[in-house]
């Protein structure tokens, strides 16, 4: 009987969280793994925000709101294609490519009009 009530009493306490996710790159390979986790937030009861270049885009999840970053995503590739044809780089020019493009992404991701109306508006709380 302790239990049931201990457990009434939490489920009551029990609020759903605001969470901002942000996956900083826009391979779709780093994007996709965390599909499933942001769903099954939203489906639970928790608001999610994901800063993404591959959203969901699934109507049905109400409490699921993407900003999408999707036209970062050629640049990124245009990247991809030139480390591909350096055929043996060294480490630090390998290095410096990749501090010099993700410098680039993460600019893009927060410079885009609706991350920056976001980090802005006093109302939005995670």
């Amino acid at each position: 009987m302790i239990v049931l009530l201990k457990f009434i009493v939490l489920v009551h306490v029990g609020n759903g969280a605001r969470i901002l996710g942000i996956v900083p790159t826009p391979a779709y390979s780093h994007n996709i793994v965390f599909r499933p986790l942001w769903r099954e937030l939203s489906l639970r009861g928790h608001h999610v925000t994901t800063i993404t270049t591959h959203p969901i885009g699934d109507p049905n999840l109400s409490n699921l709101t993407e900003i999408d970053l999707g036209e970062i995503h050629l640049p990124f590739n245009e990247f991809l294609e030139e480390v591909a044809k350096d055929e043996r780089p060294d480490v630090y020019t390998e290095l410096t490519r990749y501090y010099s493009r993700m410098g680039f992404v993460l600019d893009k991701y927060l410079g885009h009009t609706s991350v920056h109306e976001m980090i802005q508006d006093p109302r939005v709380e995670f």
